[in-house]
């Protein structure tokens, strides 16, 4: 009778054992989902702050056009103090986006796909960040390339938010 005790015990430890790996298996899925969806969201407001602040220089240069001022005056005039503070803002931004994405390795187990194609959010990211903080001596070629590159985040997006609706369902990656 002893050993059937000592049975049952063993097996129900077992069993919670189990039972509790299992659910700490998925307190970890959910808390690298919230990590990439964080992720994603600060990138996806990166990338627009940074497409919004090229336009504001865009129309601070085209203010200087119309008027014959210098840019830097033109710009002044037309953004004040805001062009210096949105361009801190995105590098440390920047900084809180690399950090983010730091915080994904490594990458959870089940997510591999969705992290790729953030890690691509990230490239045309820094792309548009980058004309946006250093733009070019002529603002207006680098119109083309934001709407493009919007256009592909866009579309990266919205196949991110598709590979984490599987997951999140119970998908295969």
């Amino acid at each position: 009778m002893k050993s059937i005790g000592r049975w049952i015990v063993s097996a129900v430890l077992i069993a919670l054992v189990a039972c509790g790996g299992s659910v700490r298996k998925e307190q970890e899925q959910r808390l690298a989902h919230l990590r990439i969806m964080k992720a994603a969201v600060m990138l996806s407001g990166q990338t627009a702050a940074c497409a919004n602040h090229f336009r504001a220089l865009l129309s601070a240069s085209e203010y200087a056009k119309v008027t014959g001022k210098d840019f830097v005056s033109a710009s002044s005039t037309v953004l004040g103090s805001e062009s210096r503070r949105m361009r801190q803002e995105l590098i440390s931004g920047k900084a809180d986006v690399e950090d983010l994405l730091a915080r994904l390795d490594p990458v959870p187990e089940g997510f591999q796909n969705a992290v790729d194609k953030l890690e691509e959010l990230h490239e045309v990211y820094l792309k548009i960040y980058n004309l946006s903080v250093n733009p070019p001596g002529s603002l207006e070629s680098g119109v083309d390339k934001i709407a493009e590159w919007e256009k592909a985040f866009d579309a990266g997006a919205g196949e991110f938010e598709t590979m984490l609706s599987e997951i999140e369902n119970g998908g295969k990656e």
